[in-house]
């Protein structure tokens, strides 16, 4: 049986496909650009799932010449009918949950069998990775605002997932600069009683917000 991470890869390709026809390096690029940020796969999961929807009939395949002019070939994929069947049936289900893919969390939730140089190097990568998906909305904001973007007719869709993705990132250039701050006030990796008395504090502030009223009477759910 399929795992749930290899069953939602092929629906975005299907759904990539339901967009337009793509060459299977365009597809690739595409997704590189924006699901990248929340759904990263290696380009060569994306090239066999290609080929194993057109084996299944969720997808075609024809032969064209290069874009660049040479003699060389490239296939064009294109969905199928029974592939858009199956994008819509998936589409129209809630999705099975929320997840982060973050490899810097998780160094710092084993941080102890490490140093605290690796500790700022983590807290460092998730600064310059939020960075490089800042840079990639300004080039795409900038395409939208130009009138130029691939995908025009779609800015008040791709709008919500760009203030998503924004969000993220200035979230995590926040943490980030406030992480490296405060562990660069440890005294070791160890830490003491003030550093951990401090992380209680900050949990403790955590559960007073979650606690107290809504301005429209129900209970705040940010921390």
């Amino acid at each position: 049986m399929a795992r749930q991470s290899e069953t939602t890869t092929r629906l975005v390709i299907l759904g990539q496909l339901a967009l337009r026809d793509w060459s299977s390096y365009e597809l690739a690029r595409s997704m590189r650009r924006t699901l990248h940020w929340f759904w990263p796969r290696a380009e060569s999961v994306i090239y066999a799932e290609a080929k194993r929807l057109e084996a299944d009939g969720l997808a075609e395949s024809r032969v064209e010449p290069a874009a660049d002019g040479s003699r060389r070939t490239r296939s064009i994929y294109s969905i199928t009918p029974a592939g858009r069947s199956q994008l819509t049936g998936w589409l129209s289900q809630p999705p099975v949950t929320f997840t982060m893919h973050l490899e810097p969390l998780v160094r710092i939730h084993l941080a102890r069998f490490g140093t605290r140089d690796d500790l700022l190097a983590a807290i460092d990568s998730t600064n310059r990775a939020a960075a490089s998906l800042l840079d990639d909305a300004e080039a795409v904001a900038a395409e939208f605002v130009s009138g130029n973007h691939l995908f025009q007719d779609e800015a008040h869709t791709r709008g919500l997932l760009f203030d998503a993705l924004v969000g993220q990132a200035n979230s995590l250039q926040d943490w980030a600069a406030g992480a490296r701050k405060e562990v660069e006030t440890w005294p070791n990796l160890e830490g003491d009683e003030t550093v951990r008395r401090r992380a209680v504090t900050r949990m403790q502030r955590f559960l007073e917000t979650r606690a107290a009223p809504s301005p429209v009477g129900g209970h705040s759910r940010s921390p």
